[in-house]
């Protein structure tokens, strides 16, 4: 009846010898001839433990018996019919050569309950299928090893093959056709897609992957997930439908998977370990929640974030873009190397979160609604605000700081920046509250546009100055920019304002202006708030009263820590900018030897001793004479 009986034990299954025509021993028996093993009308059962001592193939229909062990340790075993593993038999993997520890059944497959598929202790054995519909040990048999070896499915005819539901170790997608997942598919080790498509999807079935992922064929998901867990660090090729979830979810918060390629999610969640996407671009449609690690590294990679950014671990940019579309929450710690986080929504993280630099990367906050950062790192990075709308200027302390919003910043509490002050439009508005330069602080970049505009009585621009130097204080009132340098002799702070329209229309003896700057002595003039004798509008030599405080333009200068003495400088390249070109008289026009600074006494303003050079329309006036700043009005006459 050509059947095939195994006889004796840890006999060399490819030994045509090893092989009676009865399966007790019984005579009359003779012996298969070898072409016997390529007969597919023939069958061999395997009764006993037998080993594979050459490479064998095996056309006829292989049958391991419920006492039957077939061992494959370095000789491939082909099988061209079916193959069946009955209740008690089992086939073992022993050898760790995965070039030929291996196992070929390019028919049918069946494991009925209670088979096994065992690979022994270090083996790196492989279990090749081309059934459509092959049958396997399930997970909850425990006959089937999910801590080593590897299963690949390759039926590469065009159809679509059934991946059964067990647990795998290691599964290989090979073959044309599709691979269509039944189940769930927990791999404890890897999954490489050499050619093909898995499809995922059509049975909306999730895959974890405990180990890497490789793809050189179609990973087809619809909306399911891709899971990393597991043990130790692992890589992953792209995987990208926008309709799919990401999660990494490791043993341990320093394991990571490192992407090799660009991933297109729903919702991506790191629950613990490190996710790193190195130089790639990811986008996620929906969610990004990171419980604890998220690391796009310095190579310099891109996330889009459509949805929310919840930050309940670690985000960490080195070189990288994040483009956050949605509201930023910041629980735990976003840390920038020189990478720039780009937060087009709302950015929160005053619920114990952190922003920490490294290096000089860039906050980029641009939506209306109010910002805030935390704990934030003062001596490296920059914060940039570029909202279409005006934005509240947080109370933090700054690195650098960047003013890019035409419809201006607005204080609320007192604001410190200990780097650079960088203005491209837009101002910030102190209100009544005091913008601090620190002792290294530098201010770049003001213009009319854009500048500090203390419009409010009580607002300053403060300087800390660590030791003798010179600063320029870019103040105005928010349409024009007037700077004043001050170059101290030792350590002090200085607070400044600059009180523009201060000159009202008058009568009398005050000189009837509008109190516009652009308005004055013959309306082409800047009126100071110190117009020395030519305070009367017929241009008389009266001083009489002397025009007050109240009225023109000043700066208020504060003296407010240290003992420092400074010189007071403002230069012009206009004579509209501070008045030099009047208001003069009609006999004696306005010449730059005449301007002087002057300090209000509470009653009068006081010359200050000053050199004036250049001319009236491009000229400079410092204070030679020493400043009282127990007073605090200052002005130009």
């Amino acid at each position: 009846d050509n059947v095939w009986y195994s006889h004796g034990s840890d006999e060399d299954a490819s030994d045509h010898l090893q092989w009676w025509s009865t399966d007790d021993g019984s005579t009359p028996r003779f012996n298969p001839e070898p072409a016997d093993f390529l007969n597919e009308n023939h069958e061999f059962r395997l009764q006993n433990k037998y080993d594979v001592l050459g490479a064998w193939t095996v056309n006829a229909k292989f049958t391991i018996l419920n006492s039957g062990d077939l061992h494959i340790s370095t000789n491939k075993v082909t099988c061209g019919g079916d193959v069946h593993i009955q209740s008690g038999g089992t086939l073992t993997f022993t050898g760790n050569d995965p070039n030929n520890t291996i196992f070929d059944s390019n028919d049918d497959f069946v494991t009925d309950a209670g088979g096994i598929i065992l690979f022994d202790v270090g083996s790196d054995g492989k279990l090749q299928l081309v059934d459509s519909d092959a049958s396997l040990p399930t997970e909850a048999s425990g006959n089937l090893t999910t801590d080593l070896g590897t299963i690949e499915y390759d039926l590469n005819d065009g159809n679509p093959q059934t991946i059964e539901d067990t647990k795998y170790f290691n599964l290989i997608i090979n073959g044309s056709g599709t691979k269509e997942a039944e189940a769930d598919l927990d791999i404890d080790g890897n999954l490489t897609i050499t050619a093909g498509t898995f499809d995922i999807g059509t049975g909306d079935h999730n895959l974890a992957i405990a180990g890497s992922f490789s793809n050189s064929g179609t990973l087809t998901i619809s909306g399911e997930s891709v899971t990393f867990d597991g043990t130790g660090d692992v890589t992953s090729s792209a995987i990208s439908n926008a309709a799919g979830n990401l999660i990494v979810n490791k043993s341990a918060p320093l394991e990571s998977v490192t992407f090799n390629g660009t991933g297109s999610f729903n919702d991506i969640t790191v629950s613990q370990g490190t996710l790193d996407i190195g130089a790639q671009t990811f986008t996620a449609a929906g969610v990004t929640t990171i419980s604890s690690t998220l690391t796009l590294a310095t190579g310099g990679g891109t996330y889009n974030a459509g949805g929310e950014t919840n930050i309940e671990g670690r985000l960490s940019l080195g070189a990288g873009i994040y483009n956050a579309s949605g509201i930023t929450d910041v629980d735990g710690v976003l840390n920038l190397g020189t990478g720039t986080y780009n937060a087009d929504g709302q950015f929160t993280a005053d619920g114990g979160g952190a922003v920490t630099f490294t290096a000089e990367g860039n906050l980029v906050c641009s939506h209306a609604s109010p910002n805030t950062f935390g704990t934030l790192t003062s001596t490296l990075g920059k914060v940039t605000f570029d909202a279409a709308l005006s934005q509240a200027l947080p109370s933090e302390t700054f690195h650098d700081l960047t003013v890019n919003n035409a419809g201006n910043l607005t204080m609320a509490n007192d604001v410190q920046v200990d780097g650079d002050l960088d203005f491209t439009t837009g101002d910030i508005i102190t209100n009544d509250n005091k913008l601090i330069i620190g002792s290294s602080g530098t201010i770049s970049n003001a213009t009319d546009a854009a500048h500090v505009n203390v419009i409010n009585d009580n607002g300053y621009l403060s300087k800390i100055f660590g030791s003798a130097s010179s600063f320029s204080f870019p103040v105005g009132n928010g349409s024009i920019l007037r700077p004043i340098d001050l170059t101290t002799d030792a350590a002090s702070t200085f607070d400044v304002r600059y009180d523009a329209e201060k000159f009202t229309a008058g009568g009398g003896n005050l000189l009837a202006a509008s109190g516009a700057l652009g308005s004055g002595w013959n309306a082409g003039g800047h009126i100071s708030g110190y117009a020395n004798n030519n305070s009367t509008d017929d241009g008389g030599a009266d001083n009489i009263p002397p025009i007050p405080v109240s009225k023109g333009y000043h700066y208020n200068i504060s003296r407010s820590a240290g003992g420092a003495n400074a010189t007071l400088t403002v230069n012009w390249t206009d004579s509209d900018q501070f008045g030099s070109d009047g208001p003069g008289t009609p006999a004696l026009p306005a010449n730059v030897t005449g301007i002087t600074w002057a300090e209000w006494n509470g009653a009068a303003w006081d010359v200050i001793a000053s050199n004036p050079t250049g001319t009236i329309n491009a000229g400079q006036v410092n204070t030679t004479g020493v400043v009282d700043f127990s007073l605090t009005n200052f002005t130009l006459g």
